[in-house]
């Protein structure tokens, strides 16, 4: 599975041709310019070395358990 980053937030997910698909629908320039000049992303989502990520918490949690995705499970320091 593979996510369409936009200023370090998730807005889409699918397969890397689907990412492909969905930034070339969703904005006017190629592929290359929106990841280079706009802000956007396409990352491999897949759990890091030395980041922690929640697994388990309760309902409306970000976690692994609910369904939500690796980068949206990170642990960050709040």
């Amino acid at each position: 599975m593979y996510l369409v980053l936009h200023d370090k937030k998730q807005i889409f997910q699918g397969s890397n041709n689907e990412c492909f698909r969905f930034l070339l629908n969703h904005q006017t320039n190629s592929v290359h310019h929106a990841c280079k000049y706009e802000g956007y992303e396409i990352i491999e989502d897949k759990p890091e070395s030395c980041v922690q990520y929640a697994l388990t918490g309760g309902p409306g949690e970000n976690c692994i358990a609910n369904g939500n995705t690796w980068h949206e499970s990170k642990i960050t320091g709040e």
